[in-house]
């Protein structure tokens, strides 16, 4: 049995560079296989948000300050963008608004560059229209509207 085991120790050292080479052969196969793969796609930056256009101004209704608990909103493509409530100062009522852009998934009732931007003073249509750019800013941009006041006198029959 010594003489059989002595036998294949043998032929073992004679075989080991072959068996070296076929190792280190499979090594680098694997390596340059490896290595041709193309690299998987990492996901892009994510998108810069577009700015919004903002307005800031005096708001009144017939020449007089509207009340602390009116809405100021502004339309594009006849849907709401953007509202905010009126404050005062030095006296008279103002509003700030931020319009935002247009972006389907975060602000579909956003604007995009050129759209007219309406306003409404409550329920009423202001009288001014802007058009809306990005990141625009218009300081004391001023909404009025004009509103008939009908009053009726009494109906007297004899």
């Amino acid at each position: 049995m010594q003489r059989g085991s002595q036998k294949m120790k043998a032929s073992i050292r004679q075989y080991r560079p072959i068996f070296i080479f076929l190792i280190v052969l499979l090594v680098v196969i694997v390596m340059a296989q490896t290595s041709a793969r193309p690299a998987p796609a990492l996901p892009g930056a994510p998108a810069v948000p577009r700015q919004p256009q903002n307005y800031f101004g005096r708001v009144s209704i017939n020449g007089a300050n509207v009340s602390l608990d009116t809405l100021i909103s502004a339309w594009c493509k006849g849907l709401q963008a953007a509202s905010t409530l009126v404050y005062t100062q030095a006296g008279e009522t103002w509003y700030y608004l931020d319009v935002p852009a247009y972006d389907p998934v975060t602000t579909p009732n956003g604007c995009d560059t050129g759209d007219t931007v309406s306003f409404k003073i409550g329920d009423v249509l202001a009288d001014q229209t802007g058009t809306w750019a990005e990141g625009g800013q218009n300081d004391f941009f001023i909404l009025t509207a004009t509103v008939e006041i009908k009053s009726f006198l009494p109906l007297v029959i004899r």
